[in-house]
Protein backbone atom coordinates (compact mmCIF):
# COMPACT_ATOMS: atom_id res chain seq x y z
CA UNK A 1 0.00 0.00 0.00
CA UNK A 2 1.23 3.29 -0.84
CA UNK A 3 -0.36 6.21 1.99
CA UNK A 4 2.11 9.32 1.71
CA UNK A 5 4.60 10.53 4.07
CA UNK A 6 2.91 13.70 4.67
CA UNK A 7 -0.41 11.79 6.61
CA UNK A 8 2.36 9.75 8.30
CA UNK A 9 4.45 12.79 9.48
CA UNK A 10 0.85 14.29 10.80
CA UNK A 11 0.00 11.52 12.97
CA UNK A 12 3.64 11.24 14.25
CA UNK A 13 3.66 14.86 15.09
CA UNK A 14 0.62 14.62 17.00
CA UNK A 15 1.40 11.06 18.93
CA UNK A 16 4.82 13.46 19.71
CA UNK A 17 3.11 16.12 21.30
CA UNK A 18 1.74 13.78 24.09
CA UNK A 19 4.59 11.23 24.27
CA UNK A 20 7.60 10.03 22.69
CA UNK A 21 7.02 6.94 23.96
CA UNK A 22 3.22 7.18 22.11
CA UNK A 23 5.28 8.02 18.75
CA UNK A 24 7.46 4.87 18.49
CA UNK A 25 4.36 2.32 19.41
CA UNK A 26 2.56 3.74 16.57
CA UNK A 27 5.73 3.50 14.35
CA UNK A 28 6.47 0.17 15.43
CA UNK A 29 2.54 -1.03 15.01
CA UNK A 30 2.59 0.79 11.53
CA UNK A 31 5.23 -1.05 10.11
CA UNK A 32 3.41 -4.05 10.67
CA UNK A 33 -0.06 -2.93 9.68
CA UNK A 34 1.15 -0.74 6.40
CA UNK A 35 1.62 -4.01 4.29
CA UNK A 36 -1.63 -5.61 5.42
CA UNK A 37 -4.46 -2.76 5.52
CA UNK A 38 -5.73 -1.02 2.89
CA UNK A 39 -5.22 2.75 2.73
CA UNK A 40 -8.52 3.68 4.41
CA UNK A 41 -8.10 0.95 6.73
CA UNK A 42 -4.92 2.03 8.00
CA UNK A 43 -5.41 5.90 8.22
CA UNK A 44 -8.70 4.88 10.24
CA UNK A 45 -6.78 3.09 12.10
CA UNK A 46 -3.73 5.82 13.02
CA UNK A 47 -6.67 8.56 13.18
CA UNK A 48 -8.71 6.67 15.91
CA UNK A 49 -5.39 6.45 17.90
CA UNK A 50 -4.66 10.05 17.50
CA UNK A 51 -8.47 10.52 18.79
CA UNK A 52 -8.06 8.64 21.74
CA UNK A 53 -4.24 9.94 22.47
CA UNK A 54 -6.01 13.32 22.65
CA UNK A 55 -9.46 12.37 24.34
CA UNK A 56 -8.28 13.57 28.02
CA UNK A 57 -5.00 14.53 29.91
CA UNK A 58 -3.44 11.02 30.46
CA UNK A 59 -5.49 9.11 27.63
CA UNK A 60 -2.18 9.04 25.36
CA UNK A 61 -1.12 5.75 27.85
CA UNK A 62 -4.55 3.98 26.41
CA UNK A 63 -3.62 5.04 23.05
CA UNK A 64 0.13 3.48 23.41
CA UNK A 65 -2.11 0.24 24.53
CA UNK A 66 -3.61 0.63 21.12
CA UNK A 67 -0.56 0.82 19.29
CA UNK A 68 1.21 -1.87 21.05
CA UNK A 69 -1.82 -4.48 20.48
CA UNK A 70 -3.00 -3.72 17.22
CA UNK A 71 -0.98 -5.87 14.90
CA UNK A 72 -1.81 -8.68 17.51
CA UNK A 73 -5.87 -7.50 17.38
CA UNK A 74 -5.40 -8.01 13.80
CA UNK A 75 -4.16 -11.56 13.28
CA UNK A 76 -6.81 -12.41 15.01
CA UNK A 77 -9.88 -11.26 14.16
CA UNK A 78 -11.15 -10.77 10.08
CA UNK A 79 -10.43 -7.15 9.23
CA UNK A 80 -14.07 -6.12 9.26
CA UNK A 81 -13.82 -6.85 12.86
CA UNK A 82 -10.28 -5.54 13.14
CA UNK A 83 -12.15 -1.89 11.89
CA UNK A 84 -15.04 -2.15 14.37
CA UNK A 85 -12.32 -2.53 16.98
CA UNK A 86 -10.12 0.12 15.73
CA UNK A 87 -13.14 2.75 15.93
CA UNK A 88 -14.18 1.79 18.86
CA UNK A 89 -10.71 2.72 19.93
Amino acid sequence: MTIDQQFLDTIERKLEAHSPTLAAEYRGAAAVLLPVLSESDFRTWSEEGAELAAHSLRSWEAAVDYFRVSPEVLHAMPSAAFRRWAHAG
